[in-house]
């Protein structure tokens, strides 16, 4: 996800506003709506996105020149005011294509 153009600013974006739309995640198919975690502080989502990219293996699959999100990335991306189908439209526009991220174990 975040080795394709666009993916630092789509992450951003999908925990910000959320996402309503079809997706797939590693192989199977989500059909619903992720919630907007916009009421979390700046610093708060840039340290959940940056606690899913490196944990459960997910870091393996970073590129090189991974550098984590930081909150001023958050603040800029508020401005956008998406929807989440917006964010779903984006996801399309960009190739995001199949999530790949690796989801913990319960």
């Amino acid at each position: 996800m975040l080795a394709q153009e666009g993916g630092h600013a789509y992450i951003v974006r999908l925990v910000l506003f959320g996402l309503t739309g079809a997706i797939e995640v590693e192989g199977t198919s989500y059909n619903g709506s992720m919630p907007s975690w916009s009421s979390l502080k700046d610093d708060q989502i840039a340290a959940v996105i940056n606690h899913v990219l490196t944990e459960w293996g997910n870091d393996a699959q970073l590129p090189k020149d991974f550098k984590p999100v930081i909150p001023s990335e958050v603040a800029a991306a508020r401005a956008d005011k998406l929807t989440p189908e917006q964010v779903y439209a984006m996801r399309q526009q960009s190739g995001q294509g199949e999530t790949k991220a690796r989801r913990p174990r319960r």
